[in-house]
């Protein structure tokens, strides 16, 4: 025996396209900030941080890595292989 369906009237579709609806317009009011009670915030400004004296990175590192592996790449395809009489 199989149970019946329910079945997909149009009422039933118009109402799960309003319910799809509502709850899309919905979202955007729920990301929104809710007021505070009476308290207000002052509003901080972010700041970029700044590195401290004498440290500072190499700004060509990645410069480096990428020449040192190219090398390694071109240094490995020169290594000849040991095929000997298989040519």
């Amino acid at each position: 025996m199989t149970t019946p369906r329910h079945p997909r009237t149009p009422k039933t579709l118009l109402a799960a396209t309003l319910l799809a609806a509502a709850s899309l317009l919905a979202v955007p009011a729920l990301a929104q900030d809710a007021p505070s009670g009476g308290s207000k915030k002052k509003e901080v400004l972010a700041v970029a941080p700044t590195p401290p004296a004498g440290k500072s990175d190499i700004p060509f590192t990645p410069y480096i890595v990428t020449i040192l592996l190219l090398l390694i790449v071109v240094g490995v395809n020169f290594i000849p292989s040991k095929r000997g009489h298989q040519d």
